[in-house]
């Protein structure tokens, strides 16, 4: 019953972890993404910043729970 309880515990820490680290990420990375966007591609600035947004998400998707501790 102890190992059902530290995997309920654990996988609660990980979700939290999950909900709280990610907008924490895309605020750190709004400067460069807004930065970035001014140059780039012949889009206009919005696309361009709606692709880089776009592509944190996809990262974080896949590779963002695989840092919880």
């Amino acid at each position: 019953m102890d190992f059902i309880a530290d995997l309920v515990k654990d996988f609660l820490l990980a979700v939290l972890w999950w909900i709280l680290l990610f907008p924490v990420i895309l605020l750190a990375v709004t400067p460069f993404i807004l930065l970035i966007s001014l140059f780039g591609n012949p889009m206009f600035y919005m696309g361009r910043v709606g692709e880089k947004y776009r592509s944190v998400i996809c990262f974080w998707s896949e590779w963002g729970i695989f840092i919880v501790p």
